[in-house]
């Protein structure tokens, strides 16, 4: 109760204005959510804890308090997350990365209406695609990503990084209903739309397109273009977002966990102790994606009959 009382002080001294003051505060957990959006209103550093925090008015009519994780820290070093900013921050499918998005000044982005409702229906079709995706819907998932690429390709053309968003989403979804085919055709369409855009090697969204696609090759059974498509991705991702972003780590898991399918133990063992340190560092050994490290090292270990170290992995996931 304290706690809370604290948080609506600082609130009141240091924030934006409520939209509603009956709206009621609560503490997010990233953890058991897939994606909230909102009007940024205060930072603050919880005083018995020292964690730096934000409150965010959400479209949900609820006042969130996040504690903040390594992505958020990582935005607002960028000047991101300002006061009064409108932001979305979403879990990227199948990791516990979070994507922070800041769309810009809430109220600026309320003022010009043409371009509010063209953001709606770009994001709203997408936005169901991906929830629907996230909870197995997958064939009103499909529906909902083929019109968010049609709306898209409609307002911005079928060259906008948009419309690569969207045809990776439908590709993804088109795998997991066995497609393949189709899925990695869409996906590699998009990938084709940021290869258009430069410079390359400063383009965040083009090297997850490419760790995306290199997964789905291996899936598949395409090694070695999923090896290819693995080099190019983290090619990228060491540059932007660098090497001390999980995004980056994460993907390192992923291709040595390749590696280890390729019987390619050295190196996978060599990339693995890579990924460990950085995650380690990043988000500490408690964290979700630390955990998936061990899992998956202790898995290359049992498979070249390293017992000792496969069980110390186990023992502390």
């Amino acid at each position: 109760m304290q706690r809370t009382s604290d948080r609506q002080r600082t609130l009141a001294a240091h924030g934006s204005l409520i939209s509603d003051e009956r709206l009621p505060i609560e503490v997010l957990d990233l953890r058991q959510v897939t994606s909230v959006e909102g009007r940024v209103l205060v930072h603050g550093q919880d005083e018995q804890t020292g964690r730096n925090y934000l409150m965010l008015e959400g479209t949900d009519a609820k006042i969130h308090f996040i504690q903040y994780t390594p992505e958020m820290e990582d935005a607002r070093s960028r000047g991101e997350l300002r006061t009064n900013s409108f932001v979305r921050l979403q879990k990227l499918s199948d990791t516990t990365i979070l994507d922070v998005n800041d769309l810009g000044d809430a109220e600026e982005l309320l003022k010009h209406s043409r371009h509010l409702s063209e953001t709606a229906r770009k994001l709203f079709a997408n936005d169901l695609a991906l929830l629907c995706r996230d909870s197995d819907q997958y064939p009103e998932g499909r529906k909902l990503a083929e019109q968010a690429v049609a709306i898209r390709t409609k307002l911005l053309g079928r060259g906008d990084p948009s419309v690569a968003e969207s045809l990776n989403t439908l590709g993804g979804i088109l795998v997991f209903l066995g497609e393949y085919d189709q899925g990695i055709a869409r996906m590699e369409e998009a990938l084709a739309i940021h290869e258009s855009q430069s410079p390359l090697e400063f383009n965040e969204e083009f090297g997850t397109l490419c760790i995306n696609l290199a997964g789905t090759y291996q899936r598949v059974g395409r090694y070695a273009n999923a090896e290819a498509m693995f080099e190019k991705g983290l090619n990228i991702l060491r540059v932007k977002p660098g090497v001390n972003h999980p995004a980056y780590s994460a993907s390192l898991v992923g291709y040595a966990y390749l590696q280890t399918d390729l019987g390619h133990y050295s190196a996978a063992e060599k990339l693995y102790d890579e990924a460990g340190k950085l995650l380690r560092e990043q988000l500490g050994d408690q964290h979700p994606a630390y955990a998936a490290f061990l899992n998956n090292r202790a898995a290359l270990y049992a498979q070249i009959g390293n017992v000792t170290m496969a069980e110390a992995d186990y023992r502390n996931v």
